[in-house]
């Protein structure tokens, strides 16, 4: 049996400006090399931390929250703490509100569960829901996506602010063996991006209409963790493959939505980049 070989650029997001902001774990998967700014257009990169992970651009592009040490904090684009907005232990994928007056995230403790909203200023921290992991806030402000669990089925759903509200977009009866996780709007919101897992096989990232309808995959080589465009036209990825070390695997690359092409962005050590491929 082989050993899994961890992905090494990880959790990008996709400004309003253009700059993908993306977690850097080293060649290995393992040396933790902070969060990273990289150009879709030129490849060009730097760090800007060393430490952090699942950062999320403010809708203006101005700064950025991420998870440290377990709580949530907001950065600058030059990577220097602003506010401590959580207080939980293991606290993770923040997301903003559209008016970037608030930031939801996800926490996984019996005691600390479910989603929580704090303002992105730092203050009082109310948990929405005992229920949910891998929140992403609507364009229009008065919802949140996410994937959780609903008496014994796995949905994607949306929850409606502040009436607590649940829109279940997709559900299937739980299960081991296959579900989905890191759901992203649209800038739009017309359609949603998502991984769909299956044991044994590589993740891919799928795209479905708003209202859960029109499922397609967008990858074949392995996809995970995706974000899109400012204009929706592409969406940024890890291609993740656990049996490959090789230099376009467990990297970032974008796809192409309409024409259905993927171009390597990032490398293992950065010795280049790969020319266009199907994705």
């Amino acid at each position: 049996m082989w050993d899994p070989i961890p992905s090494a650029h990880v959790e990008a997001d996709w400004s309003v400006d253009g700059v993908i902001v993306y977690r850097d774990k080293g060649w290995d998967g393992w040396q933790a090399l902070g969060l990273w700014l990289v150009s879709p257009a030129t490849g060009e990169r730097r760090q800007i931390t060393t430490a952090g992970d699942c950062p999320a651009w403010s809708p203006d592009g101005t700064k950025f929250a991420c998870a440290l040490n377990g709580t949530i904090w907001t950065m600058d684009a030059t990577g220097s703490p602003m506010v401590q907005v959580s207080s939980g232990g293991c606290d993770s994928w923040p997301a903003w509100s559209p008016d970037g007056a608030w930031i939801v995230w996800q926490a996984p403790f019996p005691e600390r569960r479910g989603l929580w909203i704090a303002p992105s200023s730092g203050g009082a921290e109310e948990n929405l829901s005992r229920d949910g992991w891998f929140p992403d806030w609507h364009p229009g402000g008065d919802r949140i996506l996410f994937c959780g669990r609903r008496d014994s089925l796995d949905v994607l759903g949306e929850y409606w602010v502040p009436s607590h509200a649940v829109t279940v977009l997709m559900a299937r009866p739980h299960s081991s063996s296959c579900w989905w996780s890191c759901p992203r709007y649209s800038p739009d919101a017309s359609r949603i991006a998502y991984e769909w897992h299956v044991y044994g096989e590589l993740t891919q990232i799928h795209i479905v209409n708003s209202d859960g309808s029109g499922a397609m995959q967008l990858t074949s080589r392995g996809g995970t963790e995706p974000s899109w465009s400012p204009d929706g036209t592409q969406i940024v990825y890890t291609r993740e493959d656990p049996t490959s070390d090789a230099s376009d695997a467990g990297v970032l690359w974008i796809a192409d939505v309409a024409s259905g092409q993927s171009r390597q962005l990032t490398e293992r050590g950065e010795r280049g980049r790969g020319a266009c491929l199907p994705n």
